[in-house]
């Protein structure tokens, strides 16, 4: 059971990483959707 636990925290740990990069590019782009006179 510990090697599927391990493998259940990597992939946790992966996807944490991949939300954390998700985030910083969205925060990169709402500024340019704000600044832009569409809304």
């Amino acid at each position: 059971m510990t090697s599927a636990s391990t493998k259940v925290g990597e992939i946790f740990s992966a996807a944490g990483a991949a939300f954390t990069k998700l985030g910083e590019l969205t925060m990169q782009l709402h500024p340019v959707t704000d600044s832009s006179p569409a809304g």
